[in-house]
């Protein structure tokens, strides 16, 4: 298998699915579903003053692909081009936590493809993202200043970590396919007692891993989770994926 098209993919903003909202975007045009050129240069550039301005209804200013602002962030803030600013108040985890605060559903809103926020920073390796939505759906329902406890952020922190996107993919499956062993341990430490299961084309986490010849993933995975799931597609296991695909390590 050529994984050079997968590293290819993590490292663009938003999947191929999405290119329509930047193509939208460079030619100037008005984007469909609410979202003006603005509001995604704002989110883009995570300018959280211009945000703040539509906070009570993000949660509807969406690209024709249905990405909310927070997905259009943590993709560009992912980029090869994105320079990581030296002040903290203004780093992705801060602004992320800032967006979060004026509008909580955004947590577990979906874009097209199913993807919550966490899966598009498991996708490009953004640990630091990851451990902050993590750290976000555990505090419960977030607060808005103004209006109080918001009921629309589920209070589990599981379910976020298990939501799976259309293709049955988990932030853990994204994590393990673009080799981003942060994030894996991450996830594994949080939720160790899930047994994820197998994703639309038969691969579990575990799975992945020993195809793409991860060790370090696998062993990983294998150490941290209670009950991993080796299954895999045709009816091969994690195992039989290590001998056929020859990794010794594994």
């Amino acid at each position: 298998m050529d994984h050079s098209t997968d590293q290819t993919a993590s490292s663009t903003p938003l999947a191929s699915a999405n290119a329509v909202d930047q193509e939208a975007a460079m030619d100037n045009t008005v984007l469909i579903r609410g979202m003006d050129l603005d509001v995604f240069n704002a989110a883009k550039e995570g300018k959280t003053d211009v945000l703040s301005l539509r906070k009570h209804r993000l949660d509807q200013i969406l690209t024709p692909t249905k990405n909310t602002v927070l997905h259009i962030y943590i993709a560009f803030a992912s980029s090869p081009n994105f320079v990581e600013p030296k002040e903290k108040a203004l780093r992705p985890p801060s602004v992320v936590d800032k967006i979060l605060h004026m509008c909580p559903a955004l947590l577990l809103q979906k874009n097209e493809s199913g993807e919550t926020a966490l899966h598009i920073a498991a996708r490009h390796g953004r640990a630091d993202i990851v451990e902050l939505l993590i750290k976000t759906a555990k505090a419960g329902p977030c607060e808005d200043l103004e209006n109080g406890p918001s009921s629309s952020v589920d209070a589990s922190w599981q379910k976020l970590i298990r939501e799976t996107n259309k293709e049955k993919d988990t932030a853990l499956h994204f994590a393990v396919r673009f080799n981003h062993f942060r994030v894996v341990e991450i996830l594994t430490r949080e939720d160790p007692d899930f047994s994820y299961s197998a994703n639309d084309a038969g691969e579990t986490p575990l799975y992945l891993a020993a195809e793409r010849k991860y060790g370090v993933l696998f062993s990983q995975i294998l150490s941290t989770c209670t009950d991993p799931n080796y299954q895999g597609p045709i009816g091969r296991t994690a195992l039989h994926a290590a001998v056929i695909y020859g990794d010794k390590s594994i």
